[in-house]
C-alpha cells in the first residue's frame, strides 16, 4: 500500500515553485499563487513580495514588480491606487483571467502524485453534473495521511463509494465535502466565517479548472466581494464569539446582545460547541439549528467527521427530528448510517425546545 509520503511528491523548494515550464514562468505562478489564497484581501506589491518570500524563500521585489506591472498592461489584473499603495485585484472582465488562472491550478497540480490526481480524474469525468474539484490545503494533509476535497456538484451519482475505493488502494484517508454549485455560491457570498470560505484559501483545482473559475467569476460579477478566510480550529474559538453567535442564531440564555463578536457559520458555531464539550450549550444546538432553517447539513456532517464528533451529532439530530420533518435533516441522519450515537438528553431538550417555541414541526 502507498503512503501519503508516497501520494505525494517530495519535491524540493525549487520544483515547488516550478515544475512544468509550458505552464508558467515563477513568477507569474507565485504571484498568482498568492493572490488566489487571498481573494478580496487588499494586497499591495510589497506586501505580495512579503508573503511570496515567506511562502516560498525567495521573491525580488524588482521583479514582482514588473511581471505585475506587465499583467496590468495585459489587463488581466489591475491597481487601485490607496494612498501610496497600489493594490492588485484580478480583473475579471478580462476572458484572459480565467485562463491564467487555470494554467496556475494546473501547475499546482502537477506537484501531487500522477496515480492518485488519475485515479480521481477518472471519477470525476464519468460524472457530467461534477462542474468542479479541489484539494483542500494538500501540504497540512499530506501530514496526517488524508485527502480532503470540494467537490461542487448538481449531483453526485454516489461517487462517495467510489472514492472510498481510491482510499483504501492508497490506503490513505479521503474526507469529501460535495456542494451544490447554488449552495457554494451563497456559502462565498455569506458575511460570516465560514468552512468554504476557508477551503478556498489553499486549494489546489484538479478537475474542470477553467469551471471553477468561471463560477469566481459569476459571483464577483454579482456584485459581492469574494474574500478568503485564514482557517480557524472551531476549538480555537472564543467563548464570547461562541456566546454572540448562539444570540445572533435565536438562544438568549447565553451572551448580551451589546457584547458583539465575529460572525461565524452556524455549522461552525455547532462543532465549536461540540469540541468545547459544554453540556449546556451542547443541549441548545437542536434549538438554534430549528430556529434557522439556512443549516447546512452537508456542511455540518463533513465538519462532524473532521474533527470526530459525529457520534454526539447524531444524538443531537435524532433529538431534533422529534420537532422537524425537514428532509435535510432526514437525509443527514442516514448518511451517518453505521456510526455509534452517543445519545442526548432528550428531555432536558425538549423542555428548552417547548421554552423556545421551537416544538413546533417544520
Amino acid at each position: 500500500m502507498y503512503q501519503i509520503s508516497s501520494i505525494y511528491s517530495n519535491y524540493t523548494i525549487s520544483l515547488l515553485i516550478f515544475t512544468i515550464k509550458e505552464f508558467m514562468d515563477n513568477t507569474t505562478f507565485m504571484i498568482f499563487d498568492i493572490l488566489t489564497c487571498h481573494l478580496g484581501h487588499e494586497i499591495s506589491i510589497h506586501g505580495l513580495t512579503e508573503k511570496i518570500r515567506e511562502k516560498y524563500q525567495k521573491g525580488f521585489y524588482k521583479n514582482i514588480y514588473d511581471k505585475i506591472k506587465k499583467l496590468s498592461k495585459q489587463g488581466i489584473i489591475r491597481l487601485d491606487s490607496i494612498g501610496n499603495s497600489s493594490i492588485i485585484r484580478f480583473e475579471f472582465q478580462n476572458p484572459k483571467l480565467i485562463s491564467t488562472l487555470a494554467r496556475c491550478e494546473l501547475t499546482k497540480k502537477e506537484r501531487l502524485s500522477e496515480l492518485i490526481i488519475s485515479d480521481l480524474n477518472h471519477i470525476f469525468h464519468q460524472n457530467t453534473s461534477i462542474e468542479s474539484a479541489s484539494i483542500i490545503d494538500s501540504e497540512k494533509n499530506q501530514r496526517l495521511n488524508r485527502i480532503e476535497l470540494l467537490v461542487i456538484a448538481k449531483d453526485t451519482n454516489g461517487i462517495e463509494e467510489r472514492l472510498s475505493q481510491v482510499a483504501k488502494k492508497y490506503n490513505i484517508k479521503i474526507d469529501t465535502l460535495t456542494l451544490d454549485p447554488k449552495d457554494f455560491s451563497e456559502q462565498v457570498k455569506s458575511p460570516e466565517h465560514n468552512q468554504i470560505k476557508e477551503m478556498i484559501m489553499d486549494k489546489t483545482v484538479i478537475f474542470n479548472q477553467e469551471s471553477y473559475w468561471m463560477r469566481i467569476k459569476e459571483i464577483n460579477q454579482d456584485g459581492f466581494k469574494i474574500i478568503s478566510e485564514k482557517p480557524i480550529h472551531p476549538s480555537k474559538i472564543k467563548d464570547e464569539d461562541i456566546a454572540y453567535n448562539m444570540l445572533r442564531f435565536g438562544y438568549q440564555e447565553i451572551g448580551n446582545e451589546s457584547n458583539a463578536g465575529n460572525r461565524y457559520s452556524i455549522e461552525t458555531i455547532i462543532i465549536a460547541i461540540l469540541l468545547k464539550n459544554d453540556a449546556r450549550k451542547t443541549e441548545a444546538i437542536p434549538i438554534i439549528m430549528k430556529k434557522n432553517g439556512n443549516v447546512n447539513y452537508k456542511i455540518l456532517s463533513f465538519l462532524a467527521k473532521k474533527y470526530k464528533k459525529e457520534s454526539t451529532l447524531l444524538g443531537l439530530l435524532n433529538a431534533l427530528k422529534v420537532f422537524s420533518d425537514k428532509k435535510e435533516l432526514t437525509d443527514a441522519i442516514m448518511t451517518m448510517n453505521g456510526i455509534i450515537e452517543t445519545k442526548a438528553d432528550t428531555n432536558s431538550i425538549n423542555k428548552k425546545m417547548k421554552l423556545y417555541n421551537g416544538d413546533k414541526s417544520g
